[in-house]
């Protein structure tokens, strides 16, 4: 996908100072989410003193360890496995040669920090408001997926028109954020609304329970 973004005659990756997606989306909306950590801190302290946040304490910690941890996972990957940017390789005109994740790296010249997609976190790293909306709130569970979804897509596609990123970058962000989110609410939140357990297994064994209800035991003997 990232050749439909790139044209030797215009110079590249002829987007990528593109006002809109250099602003707002590479920079406008990165900036406000770089908030919300801030934000869920503030909130967290506030719940010492104010009551009608106490309840909610236990998932504000999830939610703030959740983006913390996603968000360092993927820094950390950046920076370990060295793989470079679309504009920097040498097939969209860069100096790098393109070598795969797991290949031998020695033939570059200088290490990448491209995979996987720090930007997409940005959004993707808030998944773990679907899990307290699971718990807390099912009526607002399929919103509180689809908009950290919406905005990790919308921030990784619009680096992917910059030739920062290939799209597989963005999917493999998205898979860690769900992992380390759907996995610290097990631990945390005891939510077994993860991405290993399913409705229809539920609805199953609910079924399963009202053909084959437990019967109390009776006793039958001689009363003295």
């Amino acid at each position: 996908m990232s050749q439909l973004f790139f044209d030797q005659a215009l110079g590249g990756f002829y987007l990528r100072d593109e006002w809109f997606i250099r602003q707002i989306m590479h920079q406008g909306i990165k900036d406000i989410l770089h908030v919300l950590p801030a934000v869920l801190l503030l909130l967290l302290l506030l719940s010492i003193k104010v009551v009608a946040l106490k309840k909610w304490r236990k998932e504000m910690v999830y939610i703030s360890l959740a983006v913390l941890i996603s968000g360092g996972i993927v820094s950390g990957l950046k920076t370990l496995t060295g793989m470079h940017c679309p504009r920097q390789l040498s097939i969209f005109g860069g100096t790098e040669p393109y070598v795969r994740l797991l290949e031998d790296h020695s033939c570059v010249k200088k290490p990448g920090r491209c995979w996987p997609s720090g930007h997409a976190a940005g959004g993707y790293g808030f998944f773990a408001f679907y899990f307290v909306c699971r718990r807390r709130k099912p009526q607002y569970a399929r919103v509180a997926f689809w908009i950290p979804f919406t905005i990790g897509t919308l921030l990784g596609f619009g680096r992917v028109m910059q030739g920062a990123h290939f799209v597989t970058h963005n999917i493999w962000t998205g898979l860690i954020c769900w992992t380390v989110a759907s996995g610290m609410a097990q631990l945390m939140l005891n939510n077994h609304l993860s991405y290993m357990s399913f409705p229809k297994k539920q609805f199953l064994l609910r079924f399963e329970e009202d053909m084959h209800p437990v019967k109390e035991p009776t006793y039958q003997g001689r009363v003295k």
